[in-house]
């Protein structure tokens, strides 16, 4: 696709070439690469996402304007002719060699994930692959190499609705029909970001409850959905009708091109990933980039946008954005690391450029343009289809093998799987939940029941011991929960993307306890010791003038990543255990933390006890992994502990 040069008096983008366009990508695809490769200063760079839609909404309305105001008519084919052209081909480089390194890297359960993401990307719906898996029991990104193509899925997907939504509204009398239809669009997307992430989905739920149900994960919903992005698009879109000579001569050219400046690197340096995104903070860095594309012609303080070194890193900014982040992640991965160092940035950073200017010069470049002859065109379009099929035919295959457990024997593979089973986190607070996102009767007495009760109370790591808990003391106690992502069990604690924490523990100290006497509460938390120290005493002064009686659960140990993927990346013959207890942040070293040290002794059960041996940390059972991620059990681990703890509840007689 060409870009857009002098706009008109009416601020339209006609036909030509615009450098500082591509200085603008420039901006937007080296804050990103910067912000994954975790550089100092760039926590926020994941804004260059939504510089690149707001550019797109410009030339994409403009070439669409100006071909139906010109001709009377759109050409769909050409349009979508040329789209395959500009993204098809580097695309299925960067999925062909991300799919070799993955085959060659990665254990099946993260190689099934990615095969997953593999196909859903060449269909341009990997955005909302990523969603449904988004959740706090979500893998890392870091065994996510095509993480990225969510953008371009979004993207894509414009593509699809955006011209014949434009072209209907130009070919309406109305003149001003497609400035008012463009509007709507932005506005209303903008509203529904507000009533999910600030609103806990009132609007929605009123309107649509099945669709409120459907994006109950408010906040990957807003990040990931296309329509929740159409507001960006549409402020780039709105460009073409803006009246755009004032901006583009004198101080107003150089206020404007500051200004806009400043509202995209001051978030850079300023956001974070844990900010709810986009909603209102998008609007400051896309009402940036409407004022560069405005002014960044013709401005003096933006004259280094249309520098060549500039220029250039931007015209090869598809092939950067594509190649960084596979690069990144199998890098990392690699080594078994969840963070590069300086110079290892400064390494992965020059071999993306390097690959990405190849890909730019050797496969964007000749491909790019349409074939001289329709028949050129034809088998263009059969060798696109041919390979996506091929892709997708390789991706099942991976995906409908278990991620291609073949690979393994079948002791190595049964012990990988072990891993992956799915769990039931229905009664589990994820960061975006409250109480009363969750059922009662995952926390009530029922009291038809004969039963004595067993509660679970805390974070995520008394949530993975529900299902070893179930099948333990299923037959003889009601087994419930109560447990929050993030959410030590104590008052007034919260974390940025935990604002729900203060209130759920509230809600259990408060009102739950005072209408359920359980006969033991068995409570469990994970790291924020400092909170905990401070805050337990509190919790307990209210279970105990409640008579509930309660143990604690010790710190339990764990990884920098999950110990089947250290495992699956060993030598043959290489110590297992010396490797996991190198990779411990925490554990296995004789301590407690201070834990210990909030309940009377024999109401103390400590996982670094039971967990560790010599120094080592448990890792099987009968050649079976226990783990399901960095720190959390699988089903199998859990009932492991389960009746470790049930053994010890009998000995200390804590057991109702």
């Amino acid at each position: 696709m060409k870009d857009i040069s002098s706009a008109t008096h009416d601020g339209r983008a006609p036909t030509g070439y615009r450098p500082d366009i591509d200085g603008m990508r420039a901006i937007a695809v080296v804050v990103v690469v910067l912000f994954h490769l975790g550089t100092f200063g760039f926590g926020g760079g994941f804004i260059g996402v939504d510089i690149f839609f707001v550019i797109s909404g410009f030339l994409i309305t403009g070439l669409i304007r100006n071909e139906v105001e010109s001709t009377g008519a759109f050409r769909f084919g050409h349009f979508y002719l040329r789209r395959v052209r500009r993204l098809f081909p580097a695309l299925a480089v960067t999925l062909a060699a991300s799919f070799v390194a993955a085959i060659i890297l990665f254990p099946p359960e993260p190689l099934q994930r990615f095969a997953g993401s593999f196909i859903t990307s060449i269909f341009s719906v990997s955005n909302i692959w990523f969603w449904q898996e988004a959740g706090y029991f979500d893998a890392a990104s870091i065994t996510k190499p095509l993480l990225h193509t969510w953008t371009l899925s979004v993207e894509e997907q414009f593509y699809f609705v955006w011209p014949a939504l434009l072209f209907l509204l130009l070919r309406l009398p109305n003149k001003s029909a497609p400035v008012w239809g463009l509007l709507i669009v932005g506005i209303l997307s903008l509203l529904w970001n507000f009533d999910l992430a600030y609103l806990d989905s009132a609007v929605t739920r009123t309107v649509a409850p099945p669709l409120a149900d459907w994006m109950a994960n408010d906040q990957a919903s807003i990040f990931y959905l296309t329509m929740f992005r159409m507001f960006e698009f549409a402020i780039g879109a709105l460009l073409n009708w803006s009246p755009s000579r004032i901006l583009r001569k004198g101080w107003a050219a150089e206020a404007a091109a500051f200004l806009g400046l400043v509202m995209i690197l001051v978030p850079v340096v300023l956001y974070s990933e844990t900010d709810i995104f986009p909603a209102w903070r998008a609007l400051i860095p896309c009402i940036g980039a409407a004022l560069l594309i405005q002014s960044g012609q013709t401005a003096r303080i933006a004259g280094w946008m249309r520098t060549t070194p500039v220029v250039w890193v931007g015209k090869i900014s598809y092939s950067l954005y594509l190649v960084h982040w596979p690069l990144i992640v199998f890098y990392l991965y690699w080594r078994g690391q969840s963070q590069a160092s300086a110079v290892e940035q400064i390494a992965l950073f020059a071999a993306t450029v390097a690959i990405s200017a190849l890909i730019y010069q050797f496969i964007e470049q000749p491909l790019r343009k349409p074939g001289p002859t329709k028949q050129a065109d034809r088998r263009f379009l059969g060798a696109a289809a041919m390979a996506a099929s091929v892709f997708v035919g390789l991706g099942a295959m991976i995906y409908l093998t278990n991620g291609a457990s073949w690979r393994y024997s079948s002791q190595d593979a049964l012990f990988l799987e072990a891993a992956a089973v799915e769990e039931d986190h229905s009664c589990f607070m994820a960061p975006s939940l409250t109480y009363r996102d969750i059922d009662p009767a995952c926390y009530e007495i029922d009291p038809a029941s004969s039963k004595k009760s067993i509660l679970l109370f805390g974070d995520s790591t008394a949530e993975h011991l529900v299902s070893g808990f179930r099948q333990v003391f299923g037959e003889r106690y009601q087994v419930l929960q109560y447990s929050g992502a993030t959410c030590p069990p104590v008052l007034g604690y919260s974390e940025p993307h935990t604002p729900n924490c203060p209130a759920n523990v509230e809600y259990f100290l408060t009102e739950v306890i005072a209408a359920n006497q359980y006969d033991l509460i068995v409570i469990s938390n994970t790291g924020r010791w400092d909170p905990l120290a401070k805050g337990f005493p509190e919790t307990a002064r209210r279970l105990d003038a409640a008579g509930i009686p309660y143990v604690m659960i010790g710190q339990i140990p764990y990884f920098g990543e999950p110990p089947t993927e250290i495992i699956a990346r060993l030598p043959e013959g290489a110590d297992i255990g010396e490797a996991l207890r190198e990779k411990l942040h925490i554990g296995c070293k004789g301590t407690e933390l201070g834990v210990d040290e909030l309940v009377p002794a024999d109401r103390f059960f400590s996982m670094d006890e039971f967990m560790c041996e010599n120094g080592v940390p448990r890792y099987e059972v009968g050649g079976r992994a226990i783990h399901k991620d960095h720190i959390h059990l699988n089903p199998l681990g859990s009932v492991m502990a389960a009746r470790a703890i049930r053994d010890w509840l009998q000995e200390t007689g804590n057991l109702p």
